[in-house]
């Protein structure tokens, strides 16, 4: 006699008599870039928080399909207010709807960049069938992303029924037994981090083995059309790429990062074996061997770090890899490891000085060791690692002579060996704590990026960002004269060693769509 299989919301054979059968469609949405400011908007991220989603619903058996919006035309162009729109159009989207017909779809709330597209489609969604139950889905793993519930009360004038914040994999799939056991009814559904009009619900973490999570299952996202453009958020090297997320969250507490509330200043990490084996997976599976980390903080435990360098070492295999966001460099207290870490294939590693003022890091939560950190960049030019040092400008409370520390501090790692450096104005993104005192004076989630021109004084810190990448430029150049050779090189090859060379080919790219999508409108016009 078989045994009664029970989950938290009763026996599975009382769900499967009177549930409704779940068809979930699952869209990442456009991407959006500033014509006006093609070199810091218009980043590639792959969707990989909905890469693991996608592994444990196909886990769970529930009938799902995924819709890349920008990835399936990521060459696609179109205006949208102030910005280039890159992706399907939404009638393409309402299409595919149309053809699949989901009863649930969740939407990706990837970037706060893309958040204005997002919230059109999501309009043209509604309108177009009331019926469809509707979700947006928080990405809790990026500082370029944005708390939900934070601005919850905009989704839910949409016509968004529900929002799920913090890790989905396992909140995702409560949330669709729910529903399938309760015929697509909210009322009742007490599960922590799911909020729906008029009861908002912080996600409760959790605590679970990240190890025991599926392989995120790439082969439902157009990896050939990622592949194409030659561009991603790390520096890509190699003709094929996948990011991937060896921890989750971050134990720091900056001011201008949504992360500290979403995460709660935890860091949960994979084991060395299960990264290793997530790389090997990928190369068998798509001949991949580049791999771009995009932890908030992969280096927390410098222990992990040295066994993953022996293992990918003792297997032979030629793994490139990269640490794409910018970790807390320090938490690597041996020097000798950067030599470990070169030999095993790391060969790019971004580090967050966030200022060279020890009082605007105080302000934003989060110090850093400057002398330690041109050790650093000398040890990884010896190693030959490319090292990138990223910095906010901007913070409230920060002064001129504050501009001038972190002038001189970007001088002083450029000397030491610094490979380039990236330059963010802060934006009071929703959910961190930079929003609760910020004056906003913009109604566009939107213009939240790293070159907020609504800003009072972004006139002034666009110059103060503008003279530091030439200064850094000079004194790079004039130090190590050769590099600019290799630097042409990288460029014209396309296989880039640093982001600056990479965002230089992509800047030009989307500076060029803008171009052709202005040449249009003007033409257009004189036609009418």
């Amino acid at each position: 006699m078989r045994s009664k299989r029970y989950t938290r919301f009763g026996s599975l054979e009382m769900i499967e008599k009177h549930r409704k059968i779940l068809r979930v469609l699952i869209i990442n949405p456009p991407s959006l870039f500033d014509p006006k400011d093609p070199f810091t908007t218009g980043i590639v991220y792959m969707p990989i928080g909905l890469a693991y989603l996608a592994a444990n619903l196909r886990e769970s058996k529930i009938e799902f399909q995924v819709l890349d919006a920008f990835g399936s035309a990521p060459m696609r162009s179109s205006k949208f207010r102030n910005f280039v729109r890159l992706g399907l159009e939404n009638n393409e989207i309402l299409q595919y709807v149309k053809d699949y017909a989901p009863n649930i779809i969740l939407f990706y709330a990837n970037q706060v960049l893309n958040h204005d597209a997002l919230i059109e489609l999501i309009g043209v969604i509604r309108r177009t069938d009331s019926s469809i139950s509707l979700g947006v889905l928080e990405n809790s793993q990026a500082v370029t992303a944005y708390k939900v519930n934070a601005v919850a009360e905009v989704f839910f004038k949409e016509g968004i029924d529900f929002l799920v914040s913090g890790e989905l994999e396992i909140r995702v799939v409560e949330l669709l037994q729910f529903l399938e056991s309760e015929n697509f009814q909210l009322d009742g559904c007490e599960i922590d981090g799911i909020s729906r009009p008029g009861k908002l619900s912080e996600p409760v973490l959790r605590k679970s083995s990240l190890d025991q999570l599926a392989t995120p299952l790439w082969e439902l996202f157009p990896l050939e059309s990622y592949w194409s453009l030659d561009y991603a958020h790390g520096p890509k090297t190699r003709s094929r790429y996948l990011p991937l997320l060896t921890s989750r969250g971050c134990p720091f507490s900056c001011d201008f990062c949504v992360v500290p509330s979403v995460t709660q200043r935890k860091w949960n990490s994979r084991s060395p074996k299960s990264i290793y084996g997530e790389m090997l997976d990928h190369y068998i599976k798509f001949k991949v061997s580049e791999f771009h980390l995009e932890d908030l903080n992969p280096t927390i435990n410098e222990e992990r770090m040295v066994e993953l360098a022996n293992l990918i070492i003792a297997s032979g295999n030629d793994f490139t890899w990269k640490i794409a966001a910018g970790t807390k460099i320090e938490t690597i207290k041996d020097l000798n490891t950067f030599q470990l870490l070169a030999k095993s294939g790391l060969k790019f590693i971004s580090m967050s000085p966030e200022s060279g003022s020890y009082k605007v890091q105080k302000k934003i939560g989060k110090t850093f060791n400057k002398p330690y950190g041109i050790r650093v960049a000398k040890v990884c030019r010896e190693n030959d690692i490319a090292i990138q040092a990223c910095f906010v400008l901007g913070f409230p409370g920060e002064t001129n002579l504050d501009l001038c520390r972190t002038f001189l501090y970007i001088c002083q790692l450029t000397w030491a060996g610094l490979d380039e450096v990236a330059l963010f104005i802060v934006a009071p993104i929703p959910g961190s704590r930079l929003s609760t005192r910020f004056v906003n004076t913009n109604d566009s989630l939107s213009e939240l990026n790293f070159s907020p021109k609504w800003r009072k004084d972004y006139r002034k810190l666009f110059f103060s960002r503008i003279l530091m990448y030439g200064s850094f430029l000079i004194i790079k150049f004039v130090r190590h004269p050769f590099e600019i050779v290799r630097f042409l090189k990288n460029v014209s090859s396309r296989k880039f060693r640093t982001k600056m060379e990479m965002t230089l080919f992509r800047g030009f790219l989307l500076y060029r769509i803008a171009k052709k999508l202005q040449s249009q409108s003007a033409n257009r016009k004189n036609v009418g």
